[in-house]
């Protein structure tokens, strides 16, 4: 048994070796993110339990483009592309239950990183510090009661709403890690999550009844904004899902 474990050890060992030298030998990296298609196909799964239906109705390749500095650090750039999304499920705007469906549709903007990861270990396991310019985001939610009545702050409402706000294009630093490998032929793969250190607020929001002779409160009002500054329909995280090739040194030394 001992003799089996050693042998495991070497192998690893000869293993992440390879692995660390190519990032060496291959120190430009260009990848394509993949990320969106990803979302596409099994977003749904991932979803919270509350979530009907997430769609993602558009969707772009984003890019990685870095610099091996040497076998543990990295700098480099990278867009998570811009999506277009429809977020199916009942929702209430206050905790007195979920008395509506909504259909939020929203299209988040493109995140820009500026990249430093470090990666303490041959096999390419790394950590991440970026700077990201998260870009803004429109929201348009239909509102479509499930009863008479809705529950807006201290009272009840005979409508329907569209609802409508947005958030800023914001710079945040964000960590995260991932994973990536460098094969000797040059193909490389990246699987990484950055979370920023701040979500944007969002502003303008408007509620516009369907039915014209109600009027909201204005103290309810204030209590429906503040319900949906406090729910995060979308989170700016930059996911990794690349596929791409490593190129050699310009230099030889």
């Amino acid at each position: 048994m001992k003799t089996k474990i050693a042998l495991l050890v070497l192998i690893l060992g000869c293993f992440n070796s390879a692995f660390s030298q190519n990032r060496v030998e291959r120190p430009y990296q260009v990848q394509v993110n993949f990320s969106g298609l990803f979302l596409d196909v099994a977003g749904n799964s991932l979803a919270d339990n509350t979530v009907d239906e997430l769609r993602i109705n558009q969707w772009l390749p984003g890019i990685s483009l870095g610099y091996h500095v040497n076998k543990n650090i990295y700098v480099g750039y990278s867009m998570i592309a811009p999506l277009d999304m429809t977020l199916i499920e009942s929702w209430g705007l206050t905790g007195r239950g979920l008395d509506a469906d909504i259909v939020l549709e929203h299209q988040p903007g493109a995140i820009h990183n500026l990249e430093f990861r470090y990666s303490p270990f041959k096999f390419g396991l790394y950590l991440a510090a970026n700077l990201s310019n998260i870009g803004a985001v429109d929201y348009q939610m239909t509102f479509d009661r499930k009863f008479d009545e809705i529950w807006i702050g201290n009272n009840q409402y005979a409508t329907d709403l569209d609802i409508n706000w947005n958030s800023k294009n914001i710079t945040r630093l964000s960590f995260g890690l991932g994973y990536n490998i460098v094969l000797n032929s040059g193909l490389s793969f990246n699987v990484g999550l950055a979370i920023p250190t701040g979500f944007p607020d969002d502003e303008n929001i408007e509620l516009i009844t369907r039915n014209s002779s109600v009027t909201i409160l204005e103290s309810d009002l204030a209590f429906a904004n503040q319900r949906i500054q406090d729910e995060t329909f979308y989170g700016p995280v930059s996911l990794y899902l690349n596929v791409g090739y490593n190129l050699k040194s310009l230099f030889k030394e």
